[in-house]
C-alpha cells in the first residue's frame, strides 16, 4: 500500500510540475519525482517496510525532499514570471512613452479679452 501511495503522490508531482513551469529548468526539474515514481514500480512489492524500517525511513524522507524542493522551484518559477511579467510591462510603457510625442499645452484665452474685429472692407 505504501508503494501505491508513493506511485501516486510521485507521479501526481510529475505531472503537476510539468503543467504549471513556465521555464525549462523548472520542467526539468520535473523528471525527478517521474524518475522516482518509475522507479517505485519497478520495485513495488520487493522493499517490505516491517523488514527494513531505516531503509523505508530514508526512502521516505527522500520522497519527501523531492516534494518540497519540486514545490519551492515552482514558487521560484512563478516568481521569475511575475518578475517577467512586470519587466515587459515596463518596457511597454517606456516604448510606448518614446513613442508618443509630447502634448504641447496651449495657453488659454482670457475671458474678459474679446477677440479684435477686423475690417473686412
Amino acid at each position: 500500500m505504501m508503494s501505491t501511495v508513493s506511485i501516486i503522490l510521485m507521479a501526481a508531482a510529475a505531472l503537476f510540475v510539468l503543467a504549471r513551469a513556465k521555464f525549462a529548468y523548472t520542467r526539468r526539474i520535473a523528471a525527478l519525482p517521474a524518475v522516482m515514481c518509475l522507479m517505485e514500480m519497478m520495485g513495488a512489492g520487493v522493499l517490505h517496510p516491517a523488514a527494513y524500517p531505516v531503509l523505508t525511513a530514508i526512502l521516505w524522507l527522500a520522497k519527501l525532499t523531492v516534494l518540497f524542493c519540486c514545490a519551492a522551484a515552482l514558487r521560484q518559477d512563478a516568481a521569475a514570471a511575475r518578475a517577467k511579467a512586470k519587466r515587459r510591462e515596463k518596457l511597454k510603457r517606456d516604448l510606448r512613452a518614446a513613442m508618443d510625442p509630447p502634448l504641447k499645452v496651449m495657453p488659454q484665452r482670457i475671458r474678459s479679452e474679446r477677440p479684435k474685429s477686423v475690417d473686412c472692407a
